[in-house]
């Protein structure tokens, strides 16, 4: 009885109580950050910030006790962004893979508009709907117990000296331990401040590349780009979005999705083994078109890029696109010979433009007198919504009842049904290329090739019950690149061709070598046409990258 009594009193302690509340929040939001990947250092100090805050709200009531109502009314606020930033920062870890820090969500975040903004908003009504109701909740939680222990702090009256002592220490304690790093970084007063000046450095950048870009059309003669080869010549590079090789029948997948390639396999050179080198369109398409690479994205701005060289050299760039996006419009598009966007919505995911629209400007511009022409074809390919890339007859695999829907009968059913939508959009996107190369085929004469490539890939249930962008697992990097040429000599020698690994940033130089445009730096080993190529090391998410395996599960190091 007497233990039953000690536990009881134990228990009925304000500070006992205070303590453990407090350590529960910490390892609830420790292991909660834990799971869905977020580094050790982050997540061990991420829910201490929870007390370390409350700190100054105690000293406040020791120093001053009739102000305290005015403490506690500032922790709610910093609760209420605290909670906010738990979600973001589980959110963009569970969703994306990477910190809300990334420069990938800051890229993402500076490069949208107000339309872009809203819809990713009622996308995600799911997931905001529970958090807006749960936020104030759990602010208003954590606010109780700081004034829990503040309350039981205003009925005692220790010396003057020592309330006065303890209570700067309380407030001052706090700062101190800022001055850490790591404790600053998980703070998410620091971490939105830092969020926000990344944005603002993003838009000093925007600015500084137009000047930038001046600069690189200045430098092409340093390049001293030449053409050599036939006096016609035709070359249509097609950019994809979005696109993972394993859902092309073309490259093995057991639906068949891409049964119009897969008929003229005989005129097309294969690359298996290809990956980007990152999982996001802006960088990427950089990197393909310009001297950026995963290990150097410095300097690209200055130096010509393929359009550049391409047009020294003698050849009419058309830029195509049908994707509205601002900063890699104005580059590329701007520094082509013609440019011309189809797509006339308002850059959003909501956006119904097909890619059959580009069809009527490629025969256009097949149709140019320019004896020499580099043609690039920006698609919108499997970008999501997965359901608005396509017409209602290539609603293929809508409740498909075969050998992928039964290796996907484990997964919830969302996410099947996303896959089905995902295969579909591959399915039109074999007919969109099918139609490009009859196209070229009658009009691009007896020199014409069309590479196609997506950008990156996606995580459709390949190895998650998610669906999206990934930048860790190589579903996010896996894409499909093939060439349809005329050239006899590529053709015959296509068996060791398709055995070559490759990376897509360095993409550049084989863009070069179709084009038959040399240059006193060209890279002969990165040319995946080339008799020079020689394999290299390729790397996603700073590591080696090993085909087949989950880079998530891979140990630092490994």
């Amino acid at each position: 009885m007497a233990l039953i009594a000690a536990a009881r009193r134990i228990a009925d302690n304000i500070y006992v109580r205070s303590f453990a509340a407090f350590v529960a929040v910490y390892l609830a939001s420790y292991l909660i950050l834990r799971l869905i990947g977020v580094p050790q250092r982050i997540a061990s100090v991420n829910g201490l910030s929870v007390i370390f805050m409350a700190m100054p709200v105690w000293g406040l009531v020791l120093l001053a006790r009739r102000h305290a109502g005015i403490g506690y009314r500032l922790y709610f606020v910093w609760a209420l962004v605290w909670v906010v930033d738990f979600f973001a920062v589980s959110f963009t870890m569970w969703r994306y893979g990477v910190q809300i820090e990334s420069p990938v969500i800051v890229e993402a975040v500076s490069n949208a508009n107000y339309q872009e903004t809203t819809e990713y908003i009622r996308d995600a009504l799911l997931f905001a709907v529970p958090v807006l109701i749960f936020v104030p909740l759990l602010a208003y939680g954590l606010m109780r117990l700081a004034r829990g222990l503040g309350r039981h702090l205003e009925t005692v009256s220790p010396p003057r000296w020592a309330a006065v002592t303890l209570g700067v220490v309380l407030i001052v304690l706090p700062l101190a331990i800022h001055s850490n790093h790591v404790v600053a970084r998980a703070d998410p007063v620091t971490r939105w401040a830092k969020f926000y000046s990344q944005m603002r450095q993003q838009e000093a950048d925007r600015v500084k590349l137009v000047a930038d870009r001046a600069e690189a059309e200045r430098n092409v003669g340093r390049w001293a780009p030449k053409y050599s080869g036939p006096e016609r010549r035709t070359m249509v590079f097609v950019i994809g979005e979005s696109s993972n090789r394993s859902d092309w029948s073309l490259f093995g997948y057991q639906r068949p999705t891409t049964p119009r390639l897969g008929a003229m396999r005989n005129q097309l050179v294969l690359f298996p083994d290809t990956v980007s080198s990152f999982g996001s369109t802006l960088v990427e398409v950089i990197r393909m078109l310009t001297s950026a690479t995963h290990a150097d994205d410095a300097g690209w701005q200055t130096e010509p890029d393929v359009l550049l060289l391409a047009k020294a050299a003698g050849y009419k760039v058309f830029w195509l696109t049908n994707q509205n996006d601002f900063f890699i419009n104005t580059v590329f598009g701007q520094e082509a010979s013609y440019f011309k966007l189809v797509n006339t919505g308002l850059g959003q995911r909501t956006d119904t433009s097909l890619d059959e629209r580009l069809l009527p400007e490629l025969d256009k511009a097949l149709a140019d007198p320019a004896p020499l022409k580099f043609i690039v074809l920006h698609s919108i390919g499997s970008h999501q919504h997965y359901s608005l890339r396509y017409s209602d007859r290539f609603a293929a695999f809508d409740d498909r009842d075969d050998t992928v829907s039964e290796a996907m009968a484990s997964k919830w059913s969302w996410l099947r049904t996303m896959r089905n939508t995902y295969d579909n959009t591959i399915l039109y996107t074999d007919f969109f290329l099918s139609e490009v190369i009859a196209r070229l085929d009658r009009a691009g004469g007896s020199a014409a090739d069309m590479l196609y490539v997506s950008d990156h890939a996606q995580e459709v249930g390949h190895f998650t019950n998610s669906w999206g962008h990934n930048f860790k697992l190589e579903s996010g990097f896996t894409v499909p690149m093939f060439l349809w040429s005329k050239q006899q000599a590529l053709l015959s020698g296509k068996a060791s061709l398709e055995a070559r690994p490759y990376q897509t940033d360095e993409l550049d130089w084989t863009l070069l070598s179709l084009l038959g445009v040399g240059t006193n730096r060209d890279r002969p080993q990165f040319d995946l046409l080339g008799a020079g190529y020689k394999p290299w090391p390729r790397v996603i998410d700073g590591r080696p990258y090993v085909p087949g395996r989950s880079h998530i599960a891979l140990p630092a190091g490994s």
